[in-house]
């Protein structure tokens, strides 16, 4: 049984909190110090062999060993014992296997997308995303996708994910899949339409000016700085490491003005982002991989400040004009 990281050891006394190690793991082939050849994580049924949830990554488990008889002068073995969860963050091969040199993209988490966008010139246009997932999110598509309809599931996604990013989003079109094969890569491809990919604005020679934001932007202030200062720790939810590549075509006649300096920030996990022109087309490209963790109160101001320096980078990575 293991324990959820999001737990609070520093809450325990000399013993563990039982009640805590709620979750259920299996441990394969363990050793001599109870560390398993693999773990494996029953909660969803689509799952790769061996893909641990985030939050039992790197957390304590209860090891319930196997009973057998001992005979009468020998100690009986110690019925339960605790054990390290050594996985990273984001997953990856389990300690022993990882000597072997064997690689398992899908115990890894990791969001890939491509986007391909056709800008126009009210600051809308047409966009395809292909997004590549493994690990976790892998996991969740096919276990919920599983259970919903296609007309609902198309109707989430265009109201809750791009109504979300893009206002007024209009799906066209969506494919997934395999959905039977746990071990590949799930691939998502998807066409909408949205009047609001650029904010339009006046430049000061009277020329129309398009401002482009970063998509699926973190928000991290919005969701994280609720006030000034803190007494308690302030839980930083997981998020998936992710990478954005984006191809943008500007609108006929269209120039850029300015493309915004790269960022590369550092602290609570890593954000960069930078921008070129190539082929007439901008190229976006964005990194981030935000830890889970908790923020004790004294370390608040500085979360503070690297929410608002990421939020900056995503406000704007280019100016675009149009002309008058």
């Amino acid at each position: 049984m293991a324990r959820p990281s999001r737990n609070n050891p520093k809450l325990e006394g000399p013993l563990p909190d039982v009640l805590a190690f709620s979750e259920l793991l299996i441990a394969v082939a363990p050793d001599e110090q109870g560390v398993p050849l693999l773990w494996i994580d029953p909660f969803y049924r689509h799952t790769p062999t061996g893909l641990v949830r985030p939050l039992l990554r790197g957390a304590k488990a209860l090891r319930v060993a196997e009973s057998s008889a001992k005979p009468k002068n020998e100690a009986p073995a110690r019925p339960v014992e605790q054990v390290q969860i050594a996985l990273p963050p984001a997953g990856g091969m389990p300690q022993r296997l990882s000597p072997l040199g064997l690689t398992r993209p899908m115990l890894t988490d990791q969001r890939r997308i491509a986007m391909s966008v056709q800008l126009n010139a009210q600051g809308g246009g047409q966009v395809t995303v292909t997004e590549t997932l493994t690990g976790l999110p892998a996991s969740e598509w096919r276990d919920q996708v599983e259970h919903i309809a296609e007309d609902k599931l198309r109707q989430s996604l265009e109201q809750r994910a791009l109504g979300y990013f893009f206002p007024g989003a209009s799906l066209s079109e969506l494919k997934y899949g395999p959905l039977d094969d746990n071990e590949a890569p799930l691939t998502i491809t998807y066409r909408f339409t949205a009047p609001h990919l650029a904010r339009l604005r006046s430049g000061k020679d009277g020329h129309r000016q398009l401002v482009l934001p970063v998509p699926y932007p973190l928000l991290l202030s919005r969701r994280y700085v609720t006030a000034p200062e803190r007494k308690l720790p302030l839980v930083v939810s997981y998020i998936t490491p992710s990478t954005l590549t984006a191809e943008v075509t500007l609108p006929a006649g269209a120039q850029v003005a300015q493309l915004a300096d790269p960022a590369e920030l550092q602290g609570f996990g890593r954000y960069s982002r930078s921008v070129r022109v190539e082929g007439g087309r901008l190229i976006l490209s964005v990194e981030n991989n935000l830890l889970r963790q908790r923020v004790l109160p004294d370390r608040y101001p500085a979360f503070v400040e690297y929410a608002a320096r990421i939020d900056a980078a995503e406000e704007a990575y280019a100016l675009i004009d149009l002309g008058p």
